[in-house]
This record gives structure tokens, sequence and C-alpha cells, in this order.
């Protein structure tokens, strides 16, 4: 199971002496100057002590920094992964510690509000702001068995990452790249990675296995690069398993504003969800969808002995129950109510019956569909009826 550590981003727990002995990097890739400005804000956020290093492929960016950066240009080709093990290969173990970040944008039009989401969660999870920077460090610092830090994976209507991680084409690919890297930890296909983006925090000791190999510019596709099962999208995944191999474990790690904005969206999507369910399936609680199969069987097999099928009860749980009935293509003959209301004689297109009105159920039976509260009295006047023939929903 992943572990989440929910870092304080707004007053630093630490001591920034002790933190400022540290050798600590930054690393960022850029590629499209329309969103400098944008990186710019979580860049002035980084404390003082630390190198900041920008890779670019452009002049026209590397020229927007001053030269109290670190400048090294790249070649055009394997994009952020090129820049992390190629442009930036030789520099990143004169440093202890290093951030790894780069820029992402998106074309296609309904992946750009998942997108510019998932850049959020990239940047505020490393860089949300100069306290942060130093309770990340202090983390690390004083634990030795944590070797990198990851933001969480992708998470939208259209990125389904965080929820149903799988290894997609990326596996075989992953495999193979982890025979040439010497990697002995195992490589499950049921157990798919937690590193997604290739964006951390890692102690550059627990990273030497995947510097093993000679990377070169032509190791990586040229553009147009495809969407997945290329080898940047092997060395995305390969991350946790090279610090796990060197010793140490991959965490996710989220900024206190990102988590307590993170929690409201989650409740937002949740509500939204039961709300389609409860439409669809008849389907509002933990409870309900705990006992929807065996709902099913149970509302299947009465079915199976009875002719017609009613349902006493027109609330919400009698709502519910209809819509599974509906799923089962079981058509209820009609809505049985002990208090017949003169203004509502149907629920969605089914008649509404009182109870007084049964003469005949000719083989029919009933499923009593309401609340604990209810069930009691409306048994009694089946009873009373002389009818037997029903379940409780």
């Amino acid at each position: 199971m992943d572990e989440y550590h929910i870092i304080a981003d707004d007053k630093m727990n630490v001591v920034k002496r002790n933190i400022e002995r540290i050798k600590v990097a930054v690393l960022i890739h850029l590629f499209y100057e329309d969103q400098i400005v944008l990186y710019q804000e979580y860049i002035k956020k980084i404390p003082a002590f630390i190198d900041i290093i920008i890779i670019s492929s452009k002049d026209t960016i590397l020229e927007m920094f001053d030269n109290t950066f670190i400048k090294i240009k790249k070649i055009n080709r394997g994009r952020d992964i090129s820049a992390l093990l190629v442009a930036a290969g030789e520099v990143i173990f004169e440093y202890e510690y290093i951030c790894f970040v780069h820029d992402k944008k998106e074309k296609e039009l309904k992946l750009k509000a998942d997108t510019e989401y998932w850049v959020k969660n990239l940047w505020d999870n490393m860089l949300q702001s100069e306290a942060y920077v130093y309770n990340i460090l202090d983390l690390l610092a004083n634990n030795d068995k944590l070797g990198m830090l990851a933001p969480l994976p992708p998470h939208g209507r259209e990125f389904g990452t965080w929820l149903n991680r799988t290894w997609g084409p990326n596996y075989e690919k992953t495999k193979k790249l982890a025979d040439e890297l010497a990697i002995r930890t195992e490589i499950c296909r049921e157990c798919p990675p937690i590193t997604y983006g290739t964006v951390f925090w890692a102690k550059t000791k627990a990273l030497r296995k995947l510097f093993i190999k000679d990377w070169k510019y032509e190791d990586f596709p040229l553009e147009p690069m495809k969407n997945n099962g290329e080898i940047n999208h092997a060395v995305e995944r390969i991350l946790q398993y090279v610090v796990m191999d060197a010793g140490y474990e991959t965490k996710i790690v989220l900024s206190s504003s990102f988590a307590a904005a993170f929690i409201n969206k989650l409740h937002d999507e949740l509500n939204d969800l039961w709300e389609q369910m409860d439409l669809v399936v008849g389907i509002r609680s933990y409870e309900e969808l705990e006992q929807y199969h065996s709902r099913i069987e149970k509302i299947k097999k009465f079915k199976n002995g009875c002719e017609d099928i009613y349902l006493y009860g027109i609330g919400r749980i009698g709502r519910r129950c209809l819509r599974i009935c509906r799923i089962l293509d079981i058509i209820p003959k009609g809505i049985i109510v002990t208090k017949p209301d003169k203004e509502q004689v149907v629920m969605e297109d089914i008649p509404v019956i009182g109870i007084s009105e049964l003469v005949s159920l000719n083989g029919a039976g009933i499923i009593i569909s309401a609340g604990k509260g209810h069930r009691e009295e409306m048994e009694n006047e089946l009873k009373k009826r002389g009818i037997t023939s029903y379940i409780f929903f």
C-alpha cells in the first residue's frame, strides 16, 4: 500500500542552518516559452542556498535566466528524460539531494484541464513554498530509509492513473531496462509503479544505477513521440525500482495546501459519483454498495417464483429498488402505498396503488422497499390481508 507524507508548507519545522549544510540542487527542464511565468513563481520559492539548474534546448529560454542560475543547453530529443539522464548526467552526483521538475503542455483540448491540474500537482508537491522545501529536505535527512519523494500520480476526469494504475504498454520495456541497469528488485506486473511524470525529490546515491547506462540522445525517439510505450515512459516507471534496489523507499508527498484542496476536489467528485450511481443503479451509500450484488440475486430469485412483482414503498428506497428491477428487466405491475396521495398516481411510469385497493395478487410477490423504521408497519399491513409472498429490499 502506498504511504503518503503530507508536509506543512506554511511554516518551517526545521533549523535552517542544519539543512543548509546539505549540497542540494533543483534541476528544471523547460521547453515552452509561454509557460515560463508560471514556473518562475515556483522558482522564486527555492531557498537561496540551493543551486538551480535550468536545462533547455532553446536559447530563448536560457536567456530568460540570469547568471545566478546554472544553465545547460541540450539537444531537442528525449524531452525531460534526456535532460535528466544526458544533459545533467555529469553534474547530478555533485549533490547529495536533487529535485527534478519539468514543464508540460497539452495540445488535445479534452485533456487540457486534467494536464494543467497535473502540472499543479507536480510543482505544488515539489516546490510549494520556501518552508515546504526546507521541510522536504528535513524529512529526507532524518529518514535513512527514504530515498525518493514523488508527487501524486495523475488524477482527473480523463486521467485515472492514481485510482486505476496500470502498466499499459510499458511493462516489458521497463523490465528490459531493469535488466540493462542490473536492477535486482522484482518488477511485478500485478503491482504497477507509483512514479509517473519523472518529477521527484531524491537522494542522489539512491539513483546511481539509473546512470550505469551511458545514456545518449540517440537512445530516445525522434519527435513526434508516442504518448506511451517509449523508453521515456519506462524510465519514469523504473525510478522507484532503482531506488529500492539501492536499499531505499519511495513515498508519495503532498504539500499541506495541495492536500487540503485535493480533499475538497475528491469530495465534490465523490458526491457526483454517488448521485450518478443513485440515478443509474440505485446506490447512494457504501452500505448499499456492499448490498448491491446480494440484492440483485435476492430479487432475481424472488421473481422466478412470482408471476408479477409489486413494490411496497414510494420513497427514495422504493426508487432505488425500482432502478435495480429495471436493470433486471423487471417491470413492477404497481407501486403500493399505505396512504394514497391523489396527486401522485404514478412513479416513473409505474401506477401507484393504495394497499386498500388490492383485491387479489394472483401469484404476484411484493418487495417491501422502505427503511427499517417502516418495515414492521408495512409487514403488518400485508399480514392483515393474508399476503405472505413478500421480501424486504
